[in-house]
């Protein structure tokens, strides 16, 4: 059938085919989507296509194509031609499916991070067997992991005043809470605050009771509350700042889900949850509402009165105009302020443009610039396959970040300040993520990690380790012909960092055979013996003893490990390992040295790792 289509569409793949290795990937595509029109029999054109969406990391848009090219392939003759181009289009299927976030983003997007209103019955620690194990004067110690909105926790500090007050017994409790999000505990403390407040202020009679507690109960429950509520909590401590209001758009279905509208409705509250399905909130009690707004007092009583749509559009219209947002229902995301110092004014200051000139001007040693930061705000959107760097310069550029954690240019003999470089391999890891959410494609970060793994211990690229404490530009676009690094000294760390890092990663990642699961990776502790510090003496003994270089250390007689926890006064240092990996080391004559690996020298004395090693913790306890 692909023979009896329009000679043009042959012509328009052709065409495409030159454009895609061209890197013109865009406009292959307009040439293939042509071609696939002009041939719709022809499963050619929709293979190329879905190579196109691959390369644009567009992974779910690959499997429709290759799908619709197996289709077509069924009905075409079945010969070693077709049987290869199939192998490779389900080869090209199971990639994608992997590399595509199709399987997990919905669910991580629709799971909040943050439950300002808990969705489970509050059950209270302080439980019957509990409470007939205590008596006066015992000591109570309750742990509540993910308290969230600490529904739990109150009605536990309420089982236990109830148990005090029938049996006049006094029981202390310790009360722990966590969480993962900090929100979380902060909304926990102001209600803590506000129960407080309205103890002390109910027992000096400043303030009628009941308008406190249903200030407590809507700033808990509500999410739209009057404004004389929010004005009290803005006299809470630290809540005077936020961020500027956000404009969400929300489905009416996500809406009512989250009001908890279509939830069977309890004995008891029919007149509450009328109002709430009717207007989207709750309105408060007559004498509260006249005392803190009476505006209101008689807009409510035409809606129970009437009940009419003009008596809830008029109610509604009010609240609108003057009912504000329980803040302690948003998930806030701050930072810190010393991070982003692009509001201060550095050089207003005369002394300071004077010191910079002079500390960082022409003639400055290399060893002072190396410690010079500049703080810029790089912005972190998606960027469009054009704005992407071509591949071989991605994995050139990313080759030379792992080449500069392994292989560091030696460290000025005059500089003893502290480092600051990420002389570890998670950095790696990290920047991996990070260009991971700006666009770039998963197989492309697959691709490279996996190269790290390779067993034979080998890097073959065009990046190269940093020539100086300073990199230029230049440096950096030189274009230099490919050579094999040595790389079998890290991998065994690289492969345990990327084994725990790999379930964090935000893609679709192939691991590689040289992988362990997270059972088999434990930490580690090596206790050094004593040995003087040697930065500021002179380097005399050294001179006549050349470095060690790493390509002739054999990979598979050392490890070297950068990720470590060094505790100066007991010389031990604390590691993550697999277990495969100390195993061998234990049943050999294997020794563990501090070494500097900028000048590869020994610093410590050699310790045997068959008795040094001990192992501390597992990953998964």
């Amino acid at each position: 059938m692909a023979g009896m289509q329009d000679p043009r569409a042959d012509e328009l793949r052709k065409r495409g085919n030159d454009l895609y290795k061209q890197g013109k990937l865009c406009a292959a595509e307009v040439s293939y989507k042509a071609a696939a029109s002009l041939a719709p029999g022809d499963p050619t054109p929709l293979a190329n296509l879905s190579c196109v969406k691959y390369e644009l990391g567009q992974y779910s848009e690959a499997v429709d194509f290759i799908q619709q090219s197996l289709k077509l392939m069924e009905s075409g003759p079945a010969d070693e031609e077709s049987a290869r181009k199939s192998k490779a289009l389900y080869d090209r299927l199971a990639k994608s499916f992997i590399h595509a976030p199709a399987s997990t983003m919905p669910a991580r997007i629709d799971t909040p991070q943050y439950w300002p209103m808990g969705h489970d019955t509050a059950e209270p620690l302080f439980d019957d067997a509990l409470r007939k194990s205590c008596s006066g004067g015992d000591s109570v110690s309750l742990m509540f992991c993910g308290s969230g909105d600490a529904r739990n926790v109150f009605a536990t500090i309420s089982a236990m005043a109830n148990h005090r007050q029938a049996t006049q017994a006094r029981i202390d409790a310790h009360i722990t809470l966590m969480d993962v999000n900090p929100a979380a505990i902060a909304r926990m403390l102001i209600f803590i605050d506000m129960a407080m407040w309205c103890d002390v202020t109910c027992i000096a009679h400043q303030v009628p009771s009941k308008d406190q507690l249903t200030m407590i109960a809507y700033i808990y429950a509500a999410q739209f509350m009057p404004a004389a509520i929010d004005k009290v909590l803005q006299h809470l401590p630290h809540g005077q700042e936020g961020p500027q209001a956000q404009d969400e758009s929300i489905f009416e279905d996500f809406h009512r889900a989250n009001l908890g509208l279509d939830q069977p409705v309890q004995n008891g509250v029919e007149l509450d949850t009328k109002i709430l399905r009717d207007l989207g909130v709750l309105l408060p009690p007559k004498s509260f509402a006249k005392h803190h707004d009476p505006q209101i007092v008689k807009l409510m009583e035409n809606y129970h009165e009437d009940g009419s749509v003009a008596a809830v559009a008029e109610l509604e219209e009010y609240i609108d105009a003057n009912w504000v947002t329980n803040k302690t229902f948003i998930d806030l995301d701050l930072e810190d302020a010393l991070a982003t110092p692009d509001d201060y004014p550095v050089f207003d200051d005369p002394e300071a443009k004077e010191l910079f000139a002079s500390a960082y001007g022409p003639g400055a040693l290399a060893f002072t610039c190396q410690g010079y930061q500049i703080w810029e705000r790089v912005p972190s959107n998606k960027l469009a396959h054009g704005e992407l760097l071509h591949r071989p310069l991605f994995e050139k550029w990313l080759h030379g970040h792992f080449l500069k954690i392994c292989h560091p240019y030696p460290r000025d003999k005059l500089e003893h300040s502290e480092l600051t470089a990420p002389f570890n391999l998670t950095f790696l890891i990290r920047l991996v993520v990070h260009l991971s959410e700006i666009g770039y494609p998963a197989h492309w970060l697959s691709g490279v990690l996996s190269v790290l793994c390779n067993g034979n211990g080998e890097l073959i690229t065009t990046a190269r380790p940093p020539v100086g404490a300073i990199t230029s530009p230049t440096d950096v676009d030189a274009i230099r012909p490919a050579k094999k690094m040595t790389i079998g000294l890290w991998q065994a760390e690289f492969t345990t960092l990327l084994s725990i890092w790999s379930r964090l990663l935000p893609f679709g990642f192939i691991a590689p055979d040289a992988m362990v699961p997270p059972t088999d990776i434990a930490e580690f502790s090596i206790t050094f013996p004593h040995f003087p510090r040697q930065d500021f003496l002179l380097d005399a003994e050294n001179e006549g003893n050349p470095p060690v270089t790493p390509g002739k250390i054999k990979p598979k007689l050392a490890h070297i490990f950068t990720a470590m926890k060094y505790v100066t006064a007991t010389r031990t240092a604390s590691f993550w390992c697999r277990r495969d990996v100390v195993q061998k080391t234990k049943e050999g004559k294997w020794d563990a040295y501090i070494w500097r690996i900028d000048e590869w020298r020994q610093v410590s004395g050699g310790v045997a790792v068959k008795d040094a090693v001990a192992e501390i913790r597992a990953w998964t306890e």
